[in-house]
């Protein structure tokens, strides 16, 4: 009996230099050992971090998480951890942290990603806090979607459309028929139409055909003679203009001249034209009196004197 309490006495012994060996070891990995600084970080969403998880910087284990507290913010829940780093570990006040995991297998932690500020933090202030870029955290989040959208939305379309279905089904069944007659009337006047072309398009057809073709490119390439003919007329004309307003403005002190002096003309004439009206009439008696006398006397135009009176004759 004395030689068992022995040997469980001394496996005891080796288990509690393990249990102490391996406690000296995490307290060392994750920078609990001796004097510590404390600082806090606000973040959304914790998946995956507890009391004890490793708090890294760079990848460099410096301490681990003491404390989790939720706190409510504008209507939202967030969470403020409370971290120890090992004392007078350099932190730039730009730097930030966020819930990381190295590999695939490994657990999270806190990574604490290095700012470039030459300014540090004190003990007491608060990290930077950024959501996690945790694959699998976000596709656990896109296979929730997917569930959602699959349930929500997907299979109720596909039960709509089988409903649909089901109601057209016999409609389409007891349509089919009539819809094959359709289509081979259809093709029946199709066939006919293409008789028709086939009759349109024969020999004779296609030689008038082709002379309708000759002569519509001999009246476009007329036409677009006269349409050149015209624009060369245009030009022309252009020039012309061009050319009168050039020679009315190299006569317009001459032309305004002759202007002034037909108005003078004008007005020379309105002033004289009641004397010449009256010696116009007077000509015009004149001529009437000397026509009557002709008509007369012939021979006036002989003589000169006018003939005797019938009376002066016989005497």
């Amino acid at each position: 009996m004395r030689q068992d309490h022995v040997n469980y006495t001394a496996v005891g012994g080796f288990v509690l230099a393990m249990a102490l060996l391996l406690a000296f070891v995490m307290f060392r990995i994750t920078g609990s050992g001796g004097d510590v600084d404390t600082y806090y970080v606000d973040l959304r969403r914790i998946a995956g971090i507890n009391n004890g998880s490793q708090v890294t910087f760079s990848g460099y284990a410096i301490g681990q998480v003491e404390d989790i507290v939720p706190v409510r913010i504008e209507g939202r829940t967030r969470y403020k951890l409370q971290i120890s780093v090992r004392d007078g570990w350099p932190i730039p006040e730009d730097s930030f942290a966020r819930i990381d995991a190295p590999s695939m297998l490994s657990e999270f932690v806190l990574e604490i990603t290095e700012g470039k500020s030459t300014v540090t933090l004190k003990p007491g202030q608060s990290i930077k806090g950024k959501e996690s870029l945790n694959i699998m955290s976000t596709i656990s989040a896109m296979g929730a979607e997917v569930n959602d959208l699959s349930t929500n939305s997907l299979q109720p379309l596909i039960d709509n459309l089988n409903n649909q279905l089901s109601a057209i089904g016999p409609n389409i069944e007891n349509g089919i028929p009539k819809v094959l007659d359709n289509v081979n009337g259809l093709l029946h006047r199709l066939q006919t139409a293409a008789e028709s072309v086939q009759s349109l398009l024969s020999a004779k057809n296609k030689d008038h055909l082709d002379s309708i073709f000759a002569n519509a490119d001999n009246l476009s390439t007329e036409l677009l003679k006269m349409s050149n003919t015209f624009k060369r007329a245009s030009t022309q004309l252009n020039d012309l203009l061009k050319q009168s307003n050039a020679l009315v403005a190299r006569n317009n002190p001459n032309i305004e001249h002759a202007v002034s002096e037909l108005r003078n003309s004008l007005d020379t004439v309105s002033e004289s034209i009641q004397s010449i009206v009256y010696n116009f009439e007077t000509t015009t008696r004149n001529l009437s009196e000397f026509s009557r006398q002709l008509r007369d006397n012939p021979s006036v135009l002989i003589s000169g004197k006018p003939p005797l009176d019938k009376g002066e004759q016989h005497h």
